[in-house]
């Protein structure tokens, strides 16, 4: 499994749907999924803690999904991150970083 971001550079602002891809056959089908239809919210990075539970850079803000995708929510992460790096801590709880316009760190509490 795995997913990807779509950057569209489209300048047109009535263009507003924003998407991403996920393939369940090690990329040789890739389907679209919706993200969020914001012109500004241009995707950048994309990371997934486990098959259910991930996150989008977008310029403005990032992005959650709890459920593979189907339904994403808004969240504070930091603008415009390319980078997601998830890891698990000795008592395995989970942190991580976007690294973008700026340096985030995801606490165990924050998002996980």
């Amino acid at each position: 499994m795995g997913y990807v971001t779509i950057l569209s550079y489209n300048p047109d602002p009535a263009i507003r749907q924003q998407r991403v891809a996920k393939t369940i056959d090690s990329g040789e089908t890739w389907t679209e999924i919706d993200l969020v239809e914001d012109a500004g919210a241009r995707e950048f990075g994309i990371g997934f803690l486990n098959e259910n539970q991930g996150f989008v850079g977008t310029m403005n803000s990032g992005f959650e999904t709890n459920d593979g995708g189907e339904s994403w929510k808004k969240i504070d992460s930091g603008r415009a991150y390319n980078k997601i790096r998830i890891s698990k801590r000795a008592d395995g709880s989970n942190y991580g970083f976007s690294i973008g316009a700026d340096v985030f760190k995801f606490l165990k509490n924050d998002i996980f």
